[in-house]
């Protein structure tokens, strides 16, 4: 019987330096300059998508 290989989920700071990391991160860089070029609200855990304020909104209640 093979042995299962377990998978670490967890990360470190040091992660963020590999190119793999740098590759995704200038994805994403891009891509939320092109969504800001053609006047696309982001929605995200840091709450960049202009809320109403009202503690009931789907993103209120969805953030982190």
């Amino acid at each position: 019987m093979e042995k299962q290989k377990t998978i670490n989920k967890t990360m470190d700071f040091d992660d963020l330096k590999s190119n793999e990391a740098h590759i995704i991160s200038n994805e994403l860089n891009a891509l939320i300059k092109t969504l800001r070029a053609n006047n696309l609200k982001i929605s995200s855990w840091y709450r960049e998508f202009d809320l109403t304020g009202e503690p009931d909104t789907f993103d209120m209640i969805n953030s982190g």
